[in-house]
């Protein structure tokens, strides 16, 4: 008898540098993913993954542009300031010898296209898997309040947390995309004017905030808005003994620090409630 060993057919691709500690992989990919497994079963769970995994690839996608904006601009800005590509010649003429404006502004476009498809596609997909409609939140006002009714009926919480980030920051995402969307909008050009120390290079600005301020602060918003949405309406799904804690952030073990655990309805850790909030990613 011969017997010839099955090969695999697989492929082990390195994804990221990131692991457990980092609390966006913590959070978002393990704790979400566990309180998936409590609510899906195996043959279900595609059902959730493939709205998911567009989410976080989308959000994923938009920190990238993110954090390659801040890095042209910063060291743009910084050659500007020291005088190594900046100067003014003997007629006041200020004269650059480098841009970046087509460079800002791929980035810029790709920041803000990605941060929408993750909040308006992916978002709202998960929630209508949970059971929720959010789709209102994308649409002019007089939809946005019929439907924020709609919800109040059923999710009070939800209702109040969503009316909270259409004021706080998803209004501004959805202006901007419409922007570039709609009315061919790009990021204007950098800026330079002579001061007592040289020159000076003045920041775009997106939606009334200088460009890399946008993106951090609506990424670090949509990374809230991901996590607690998901949490939430997971979590009314999770078997009648159970409930959804908050693990306090200095009892997070520093190799993983997920945000949320299970415990028992009866006799456990009290259930955490979906509040809208300022605190950043890190700080809740």
């Amino acid at each position: 008898m011969t017997v010839k060993p099955v090969q695999p057919n697989w492929t082990i691709q390195k994804a990221s540098d990131e692991g457990s500690s980092t609390p966006l992989i913590a959070r978002l990919m393990i704790g979400v993913l566990g309180l998936r497994d409590q609510v899906f079963d195996r043959a279900h769970r595609d059902t959730f993954d493939t709205p998911y995994e567009f989410t976080l690839k989308s959000l994923f996608s938009a920190r990238d542009s993110m954090r390659q904006l801040a890095n042209v601009w910063q060291e743009h800005e910084r050659a500007v300031a020291t005088g190594q590509i900046a100067r003014s010649d003997r007629h006041g003429i200020i004269r650059v010898d480098a841009t970046v404006d087509r460079e800002l502004g791929q980035e810029a476009e790709a920041f803000i296209n990605a941060a929408a498809r993750c909040a308006k596609k992916g978002m709202q997909d998960i929630a209508a898997l949970l059971g929720a409609d959010i789709g209102f939140l994308f649409q002019k006002q007089p939809a946005f309040e019929a439907g924020l009714e709609r919800l109040r009926q059923s999710d009070p919480a939800l209702a109040d947390y969503v009316a909270q980030a259409r004021t706080r920051w998803s209004e501004s995402l959805q202006a901007a995309r419409n922007a570039v969307e709609h009315n061919g909008w790009t990021l204007p050009a950098v800026r330079y004017s002579k001061t007592p120390e040289g020159i000076r290079a003045a920041e775009p600005v997106i939606e009334g905030k200088p460009a890399t301020q946008f993106a951090s602060f609506v990424f670090d918003r949509l990374a809230c808005f991901v996590e607690e949405v998901t949490a939430h309406l997971l979590a009314r799904k999770l078997p009648a003994h159970l409930v959804l804690s908050e693990v306090p952030r200095n009892r997070r073990p520093a190799d993983k620090p997920e945000r949320f655990k299970l415990s028992l309805a009866t006799g456990g850790l009290p259930p955490w409630s979906l509040l809208f909030h300022p605190e950043s990613f890190e700080d809740s």
